[in-house]
């Protein structure tokens, strides 16, 4: 079989049904365009291998205990009161005694959570930026009042002296 799945018309299923279901009965690959499942990769347009049995089988909490700890570089130059903030709103969660509903809630909640941080920093960093501007332009319109000052404290000196000739 040459052609993939998702090119195939109804009659080339119907004729070649045998050799599709030889292909279909034990997957081993997924096509992630399509959603088509074969034993084979050259039937499938984007083939993805599908997990094996034994991994899904395991325990949840075995998974998430495998599962590497999320620490990088960005999360460590956070401003600090975004670490206050997390280390105030941070509590353990003891896996084995949750049930598999009140797991998929509490990821929820914690991927809302870390959005919600992600754009708190976003409006901090920011607000600084907006911060470090009004500072910069206040500094540039205090320099033009003073020459205005300095300009017009001369323009009084030089009508004073007409007046005195």
């Amino acid at each position: 079989m040459t052609k993939r799945f998702c090119k195939m018309d109804r009659r080339e299923i119907a004729s070649q049904l045998g050799e599709i279901h030889q292909l279909v009965a034990a997957p081993k690959y997924l096509c992630r365009s399509c959603a088509r499942a074969s034993s084979s990769k050259s039937s499938l347009c984007k083939p993805q291998a599908i997990p094996n049995l034994k991994s899904k089988n395991k325990p949840l909490a075995v998974k998430v205990a495998a599962l590497p700890e999320q620490t990088s570089i960005a999360e460590n130059q956070r401003p600090q009161t975004l670490l206050m903030a997390e280390s105030v709103s941070a509590f353990d969660i003891n896996l084995p005694s949750l049930g598999k509903k009140q797991l998929k809630q509490a990821k929820k909640a914690l991927k809302k959570q870390r959005k919600y941080h992600k754009k708190l920093a976003k409006l901090a960093k920011k607000k600084v930026k907006q911060l470090q501007k009004r500072e910069k332009l206040e500094g540039k319109l205090n320099k033009y009042n003073g020459i205005l000052r300095v300009l017009s404290h001369k323009q009084v000196l030089q009508g004073s002296a007409e007046q005195v000739h």
